[in-house]
């Protein structure tokens, strides 16, 4: 069919020179794709993930508007199909950097969630501390004053045995001084 084809464009040149033209085109269209993808492939590398996927989406159109109007299948074989597979990669990474960075924001806002937890639980503790330092301060109080009772009880039993004491000489004074006398 190529001999055919060939033939054909041999009996109209001016054929043979509009496809020469369209070849040129389609050349030019393929480099500046090139271009781009480089380009994104760039961005993406260096981190600019919003460039390179901007890029990569003129990349694409850029491809499916040349596969569409191009007629020349052997330039779309040897030099767009690789295209379209760095293209492929690229957007695929893109994607892993995308989800890389939602883990990465992900672990962040648990890192943010675990400071924060950990700074109420130290708020907690040193408030518990405080408690439990009353506690004890009254704990104390408590037993000193349990003591202070103790003594005070002792005092008073030994106050009441010599106050029965004295009651009982003061009654046989005033019965010896009534039966007496």
């Amino acid at each position: 069919m190529p001999g055919k084809q060939e033939a054909a464009l041999n009996q109209y040149p001016e054929a043979k020179t509009a496809a020469a033209a369209a070849r040129a085109d389609d050349e030019i269209e393929i480099n500046r794709i090139e271009q781009l993808l480089s380009a994104a492939e760039c961005s993406a590398s260096s981190g600019e993930t919003s460039q390179a996927e901007l890029q990569a989406g003129e990349v694409s159109s850029s491809l499916k508007k040349l596969v569409k109007n191009s007629k020349n299948e052997t330039l779309l074989r040897t030099r767009a199909e690789p295209l379209h597979d760095r293209l492929k990669q690229l957007n695929d990474g893109l994607k892993d950097d995308k989800r890389l960075r939602k883990s990465e924001a992900a672990a962040a806002d648990a890192s943010r969630d675990l400071e924060e937890i950990f700074t109420e639980l130290n708020k907690m503790v040193l408030e518990q501390g405080e408690t439990i330092n009353l506690i004890e301060d009254q704990a104390i109080h408590v037993v000193e004053d349990v003591e202070k009772g103790r003594e005070q009880l002792e005092d008073a039993v030994v106050n009441q045995r010599s106050s029965r004491k004295k009651k009982i000489i003061i009654i046989l004074i005033v019965a010896a001084l009534v039966f007496g006398s």
